[in-house]
Formats: C-alpha cells, sequence, structure tokens
C-alpha cells in the first residue's frame, strides 16, 4: 500500500480538527449522574424516604415504628433515626423493629392468717406467674384483693399490679350431726352430752398447755410445785350463740400432794368460745376427786346448767378415803367469770348417775345410784331419785324404787357403776340401762351384769321386770360397766345399746354393742360388727386407753353415725409421752360406721418434744 503524501495527510487532520470545534463544551467528567435510594422497612413498622437523585444528594430517611414496637435499627448498622444517606451509588436500607417489652411489678402479700407463695417482683410484660394462698390452721381463704377467689391462679402482666390474699377466721360451731332425737329422749343426760359434740375434739398439746396448769416445776414430768391436770371435762353452750364453750375438772396434783392421793381440792376451769376467741377462767372447786359432769336446764330457763358428782370416799390407796361425802352439785356459768355453785341433795358418793325426765313433767329429774366405796361394810345404799319440781329444786326419795325381791331378803349395797337413760321400746317413756362388775365380785346376782329398767306411767323403777344384757366375756377377765350410748346401727327405728368399760380391773378396756329385738329383749352382736372390741388399755403401754363415755357422732362427716371415744384425761399423755415413750391417741380416734360395720380408726402420733418445754417451762 502506497503512503499518502505528506501534505494530504496534514489536511485530513486540519480538517477532523474543525469539525471537533463544532461540539458541546461540557467535558464529559462533569455531566451528573443520578443514584437510586430505595429504603425499605421490616415487620412493625414504615419508612418515609427514598427515590432518586443526583450522586452526593443527602437524603434523609425517618422510620416510624407502629404501636407496640420500637426501632432499633437501620440494615447498614445505624441506629440514627432520621438517618442522612449521602448517595455515591444506588443503595438500598431497611429498617428493624422490635415488639417492645415492657417490664411491670407484681406485688403480693397475705393479710392476717395466711401466706402466699410469693411477693411477687419485676416481670417482662406477658410473663406468667402463678400466686397460691395458703390460709393457717383456723383460718380461711376469702379470695384476692381484685375479686378473684381461686386459691391458686395464674397472672399474666399487662401492667403493675398489687394483690392481696385476704383470710378470715373460721367461726365453729356446733355442727350437730348427730342422730335425728325426738323431743322425749333430748330430755335425757346422755343425749344432752352427745348433741354437744365437736367436729374434732382438743388435742393433747393445747390441753396441757391451755387448760393444765404447771407451775415452777424442776423437771419434766414430776417435781411441779403447782400442777393441777385434766381429769374429765364437757363441750357445752352457756350463752346458746351455738358456738362451743369448754368445762373441765382438774385434780390437784401439785409436788406438796401425794401422788394419786387427791388430798387437796381441784379446780374448775370454763373456756368460753373455746376454738375461736377463748376465754379462760379457772375455780376453786368444793371435789377432791374426779368431779364429773352430765348437762341439763335443770331450772328451765332456756340454758343448761353442769351437773357435778363424784365419789369423794373413794379409797386414796393410802387406806382412808379421799375425803368426806358431799351433796351433788349444780353449776351455773352466767359468762365472764361468773360461776355460780348450788349443792343439791345430802352427802353422797357414786360412780355414776343418771338424768332423765323419769315423771314426763318436762323437767329434768335425777337418779343418784349411791356407792361409797370406800366403807366397805354393807351399807343398804338404794338409787335415790330426784324428783325436780321445774325449778331447779328437787324432793329426794328412795321409795320409787323397787329393786329385785331377793335384795329385801338379804339387804347390803346396790352398787351400778355406769348408768344411762333412752326410751328403748319407743313407749314414750324413758328406761334406765344400768351395769356394774361382771362375774359380780358380790354374792347376789342381782349386784352383777347389765340390765335395762322400763320406764312407764306409775314412775315406779321396778328392777324385777327388767331385761338382763347377755354378757360375754371374751375370756376368763371380768367386765366393769363404766358408760352407755344409743344408736340405730340397723335402722329398724329401735335404738340400739352401746356399752363401754374396763376389763380385768382396768388392765383393758371393751366395748359391746346390744342389738335392740323391738320386743324389750336384746341380742349381743358385737364379734358380728365390731373388728376391735377388745383392747389392752393405755396405763399397760398400749394406745388406746380406757374410757367412760362414747359419743355417736358422725365423725367423717359421710351421712352414718360413728362411735367416737371420749378420752378424759387427754393430758395424761404428755407425761406419758416422757415417762413411757408412748404416742399420743389421736383426737378423732372413732369406729367409722360401714353400713353397720364398725372399724377402728386408730389415731395415734409422736409428740414433738418441743411441747414439753412449752408445757413445764424448763428447757428439755
Amino acid at each position: 500500500m502506497k503512503k499518502l503524501p505528506l501534505f494530504i495527510s496534514l489536511l485530513l487532520l486540519l480538517t477532523c480538527a474543525k469539525e471537533d470545534s463544532q461540539a458541546p463544551n461540557t467535558p464529559p467528567s462533569q455531566i451528573t449522574k443520578q443514584y437510586t435510594l430505595t429504603a425499605s422497612a421490616g415487620e412493625g413498622g414504615s419508612v418515609s424516604g427514598g427515590g432518586t437523585f443526583a450522586s452526593g444528594t443527602q437524603v434523609s430517611l425517618t422510620a416510624t415504628p407502629n404501636a407496640g414496637y420500637s426501632f432499633s435499627s437501620w440494615s447498614n448498622g445505624s441506629t440514627a433515626n432520621p438517618l442522612t444517606v449521602t448517595l455515591n451509588s444506588n443503595t438500598s436500607v431497611t429498617a428493624n423493629f422490635e415488639a417492645i417489652v415492657n417490664s411491670y411489678t407484681l406485688t403480693v402479700s397475705a393479710g392476717e392468717g395466711g401466706s402466699v407463695s410469693t411477693e411477687g417482683g419485676e416481670y417482662e410484660e406477658g410473663t406468667e406467674v402463678t400466686i397460691t394462698a395458703t390460709p393457717d390452721d383456723g383460718y380461711e381463704f376469702v379470695g384476692w384483693s381484685d375479686g378473684d377467689s381461686s386459691l391458686e391462679r395464674l397472672i399474666s402482666l399487662s401492667d403493675n399490679l398489687t394483690l392481696v390474699a385476704e383470710f378470715n377466721k373460721i367461726i365453729v360451731y356446733f355442727s350437730h350431726r348427730y342422730p335425728n332425737y325426738s323431743d322425749l329422749n333430748k330430755k335425757s343426760g346422755t343425749i344432752l352430752n352427745n348433741m354437744y359434740s365437736v367436729d374434732s375434739m382438743l388435742s393433747v398439746e393445747y390441753i396441757a398447755s391451755e387448760v393444765d396448769i404447771y407451775e415452777n416445776c424442776d423437771c419434766q414430768g414430776c417435781g411441779c410445785n403447782t400442777r393441777f391436770i385434766m381429769r374429765n371435762y364437757r363441750f357445752f353452750d352457756y350463752n346458746n350463740d351455738n358456738r362451743p364453750d369448754f368445762f373441765a375438772w382438774l385434780a390437784n396434783a401439785s409436788m406438796d400432794n401425794i401422788p394419786g392421793n387427791f388430798s387437796s381440792k381441784g379446780k374448775y376451769v370454763i373456756v368460753e368460745d373455746v376454738f375461736n376467741d377463748p376465754k379462760k377462767y379457772y375455780f376453786d372447786s368444793e371435789r377432791y376427786y374426779d368431779g364429773r359432769s352430765i348437762l341439763g336446764d335443770f331450772n328451765n330457763d332456756g340454758y343448761d346448767e353442769i351437773l357435778v358428782y363424784s365419789s369423794e370416799d373413794h379409797d386414796n390407796d393410802a387406806g382412808s378415803p379421799v375425803s368426806d361425802k358431799i351433796p351433788l352439785s349444780i353449776l351455773k356459768y352466767n359468762g365472764n367469770g361468773d360461776l355460780s355453785i348450788t349443792p343439791i341433795g345430802p352427802n353422797t358418793s357414786n360412780h355414776d348417775l343418771v338424768v332423765l325426765d323419769i315423771d314426763n313433767d318436762d323437767d329434768l329429774d335425777i337418779i343418784n345410784f349411791e356407792w361409797y366405796m370406800f366403807e366397805y361394810e354393807l351399807n343398804n345404799e338404794v338409787p335415790l331419785i330426784y324428783l325436780n319440781d321445774g325449778s331447779g329444786n328437787f324432793d329426794v326419795t328412795s321409795e320409787l324404787v323397787v329393786l329385785y325381791d331377793e335384795y329385801y331378803d338379804d339387804p347390803g349395797d346396790f352398787v351400778r357403776t355406769a348408768t344411762d337413760s333412752f326410751d328403748l321400746d319407743n313407749d314414750g317413756y324413758l328406761d334406765i340401762v344400768s351395769g356394774t362388775i361382771f362375774p359380780s365380785n358380790q354374792p347376789q346376782e342381782y349386784r352383777g351384769g347389765a340390765e335395762v329398767i322400763w320406764g312407764n306411767p306409775s314412775v315406779v323403777l321396778d328392777y324385777n321386770t327388767a331385761s338382763k344384757l347377755n354378757i360375754d366375756l371374751y375370756s376368763e377377765s371380768s367386765k366393769e360397766y363404766l358408760g352407755f350410748n344409743f344408736i340405730d346401727y340397723n335402722n329398724d327405728s329401735y335404738y340400739d345399746i352401746v356399752a363401754v368399760g374396763d376389763t380385768g380391773t382396768y388392765q383393758g378396756g371393751f366395748i359391746d354393742i346390744y342389738k335392740n329385738n323391738g320386743d324389750r329383749t336384746f341380742t349381743q352382736v358385737t364379734s358380728e360388727i365390731v373388728d376391735m372390741f377388745l383392747w389392752e388399755a393405755r396405763r399397760t403401754g398400749a394406745i388406746i386407753p380406757i374410757f367412760y363415755e362414747i359419743e355417736v357422732f358422725d365423725v367423717d362427716n359421710d351421712g352414718d353415725y360413728d362411735l367416737r371415744i371420749v378420752y378424759d384425761t387427754y393430758s395424761d399423755q404428755i407425761s406419758d409421752a416422757i415417762s413411757r415413750n408412748q404416742p399420743a391417741v389421736g383426737k378423732n380416734t372413732y369406729w367409722e360406721n360401714n353400713g353397720g360395720i364398725f372399724n377402728i380408726k386408730e389415731n395415734s402420733y409422736t409428740i414433738d418434744p418441743s411441747w414439753f418445754e412449752i408445757v413445764y417451762k424448763i428447757g428439755w
């Protein structure tokens, strides 16, 4: 190829330069570029701003959270809001949001009478907290201060919250879970006592620490300069407010008395409203030995009094009587520590008596089965009848009692260790059940065993027409009757007889049930319907005690009637726990009624040693 001549090359160069001088003057490096800012929002909010802008433009982006959310950051890591972005390239930015988590304060407390499972604290919104209210003994849970009544509840917090668990002291009333007695049978002292049964007996610890008196003691279980211990007790209602009151007789067991000799007078104690707002009052007693009691409205004023009796001439184990014989006493309690003691009738001593309306004149009479225990020679004691004039004044006579013909051929002491009354043949007259030791330790047959003396319009108690009760000893040991009660266990409308007592001279205890056949005869059915009817006595190292009374009461609240022991000397178990390492008898030990079959519910436990210090007020 031929090269162009030099002048032609110069011409072409000049021509191109002329054409370029005719284009725009702005150099390419100075042309403005456009960039896009893409702004987006994550869950929980929105973003304002974004678009296409010249390079270098500063653009403001604002993140706006929805309700319940807060702005947390931009996707470029910045937490500024608004965010300024200088565009030098296409840019994408995302606003991040997060749900707002609030913290709230839960404050939980308990009013008087209970506790709560937590006192609360700081919690994030939505946190679920379980709170539980627990009432103390003797209190019931009412509800929370916000109106919720659940003992346990689940709280989900959305605000500060203050809750108070509210409790009320349980007011204990007589529950009256006893059989539907006729008006006539309510004129029997045994039934009156039974009608004042309570849902739960007092505990050993309560009686020892709150009822007994222990002062200036120098050792556990002994050596108290002043010591009065409960021997027997009674629940009653002195002011008819349906709240249980408590009465007891306390034996003087102070150090200056010979143990067991009852050489000084005891005391009475009354505890008003014993389960709710107890007020306690002590009174000097006129009795040295076992002031036993039975209830009754003897003066017909609408309020019950307490009839007290005892074996004052009981042998004191030192060859002489405990004290001189004294009359029966009627105690009238008017509240606030006001107690009057009125003697009635002659000086006497007995093991048991019966209160009943013997002449159907709508007031309470008394039959006193005298027993001059220490005077071993025959004294010709016969039952004394105290006829009430309706105002609590009594005429005393023995002429309304006709004993067995054999008695008049060979007079002697007519002893009955236990007696009670009930209309057993449904004829409208109260009958009398009485019993003593069998086999008898006295020669005449009429002095031993048990019988029913039938009430009648003449008011004469004729032992010649009495119905004897069949006695099965189950062993070679003797039986001594200590108390009776009445239950219709087979629901045939005839009440059956429940008997309790001791065997082998207080070495054991027994319970017997006599089925009422409805024709003035009775069949002993004990072994067929009672699963434990003989036991070794507590005094021999066993658990179940010997007792003088048994209650017919729906202990387990299942609609039928059980048999609960009435153990007089509960507080002795404090000493037993120390000296014999013996468990305490449960306060509601009973025979459970299962369709007419009675199964023992033996309730025993070990006393916490800390109670010994509380009772004796010295270190353990």
